[in-house]
């Protein structure tokens, strides 16, 4: 895990995927959403354009150059609401990213998305379970995500619940053995993975495709 975020800081600049995502929120459990992925490390920015299943939201971009916030300092993301009648009422709007309606609509905010984001959560909750001496993280074999050859890491907590301090109760997150990228992540309400929580899966990836200004044209 460390060789991957350090491969990550010296040589990921920007990339392109499709993001497989399933999560259960508060009415349920969402059908698999089809997302393509754009991503620039500097300043971060995230372009999510929403393929299949979108529910509120068609496409949104966030750019975190400290421009982009509300009037008490909150970060915002751009967004084009989904379904044809609410686009013919307003074409885009700007939300906060960590607010109520962002959270309803996902586990994550859009700055959690990505390979980056997802090794920072890793270490955040790994360094806050290590400290209370319930830290449960294990290499556990190999695996294939989209065609491609993975190492499988898989960590265990004291998950409470929804309230609870750790996400999850258990963990399986593939890397690519070549990349070293987290490149799936399961995340489970139980030990014995019955009650899925969250399904991350990133496919097609391209590294360093090159983008030009428009393919963050909103």
């Amino acid at each position: 895990m460390r060789l991957g975020l350090e491969r990550y800081d010296r040589e990921i600049r920007e990339y392109r995927c499709v993001l497989l995502k399933q999560e259960r929120l508060d009415d349920g459990m969402t059908p698999v959403q089809e997302i393509e992925v754009r991503f620039r490390a500097k300043p971060q920015t995230v372009y999510m354009l929403w393929r299949t299943n979108a529910d509120d939201v068609k496409r949104a971009l966030f750019i975190d150059d400290g421009q982009n916030l509300t009037d008490d300092g909150r970060k915002q993301a751009r967004v084009e609401p989904a379904g044809s009648l609410v686009r013919l009422l307003v074409k885009d709007i700007y939300m906060p990213i960590d607010g109520p309606e962002a959270r309803q609509a996902s586990r994550r905010t859009i700055e959690e998305c990505g390979f980056r984001a997802t090794f920072a959560l890793l270490e955040k909750y790994n360094a806050l379970a290590a400290e209370r001496g319930v830290l449960d993280f294990k290499y556990s074999g190999t695996g294939v995500v989209d065609g491609r050859p993975t190492f499988v890491i898989v960590r265990t907590l004291p998950h409470g619940g929804a309230d609870d301090i750790y996400p999850d109760a258990r963990m399986v997150m593939h890397l690519d053995q070549e990349w070293l990228l987290p490149v799936a992540v399961y995340s489970y309400a139980d030990p014995a993975e019955k009650e899925l929580l969250g399904s991350y899966v990133f496919t097609k990836v391209e590294l360093n495709p090159g983008f030009d200004a428009a393919a963050f044209g909103f």
